[in-house]
């Protein structure tokens, strides 16, 4: 399981108290992934993502978040990260930095990512119940077992179906 830093519920329902996004209803770990620690949470207000960063620092994060939050403000179809009761997007949860991100449901149809590493659990989970199909992009030869390690990913992350396409290299030419 790809939960690498537990929350339980009262420390849940203690960090949403910094937020305007009502009462915790659920919390579900999100096994799938690499290297953050993700949370599917319900709340009576809606469903959100909860990520720690297991390896990036505060200092590293604002700017990713604040771009995120800027995409989904110009109507970029993006998990928008929510801000606090000080209209910060990150605060720290179990020692780790942490952000609640919208839940994207029900936007589009097919989601294409492009990924030099093959993995999306790690990258996904924000799209937790939408029904569509993942394209998932790699230039990288998938090694033996990854394609079906994906569809496993997609599916537990409610994906309908998923295609990978190996792309070759391109070379491209500036002119």
């Amino acid at each position: 399981m790809s939960v690498f830093t537990r929350v339980e519920r009262h420390e849940l329902e203690s960090f949403l108290t910094h937020y305007s996004l009502g009462q915790l209803v659920d919390h579900q770990g999100i096994s799938a992934g690499i290297e953050n620690t993700n949370y599917f949470v319900t709340t009576d207000q809606g469903q959100y993502v909860l990520t720690l960063f297991e390896k990036l620092g505060m200092d590293e994060l604002p700017y990713f978040l604040d771009l995120t939050a800027h995409l989904a403000e110009h109507g970029v179809p993006s998990a928008h990260p929510m801000a606090d009761l000080d209209g910060c997007y990150l605060r720290t949860l179990n020692g780790k930095p942490a952000t609640l991100v919208q839940a994207l449901t029900d936007i589009c149809d097919t989601v294409m990512v492009f990924a030099e590493k093959v993995s999306i659990a790690s990258s996904l989970p924000v799209f937790s119940g939408i029904d569509a199909t993942l394209v998932l992009v790699t230039g990288k030869p998938l090694g033996k077992g990854e394609a079906e390690a994906i569809s496993v990913d997609a599916e537990a992350l409610g994906f309908r179906k998923n295609l990978v396409i190996v792309a070759a290299e391109q070379k491209a030419r500036v002119a």
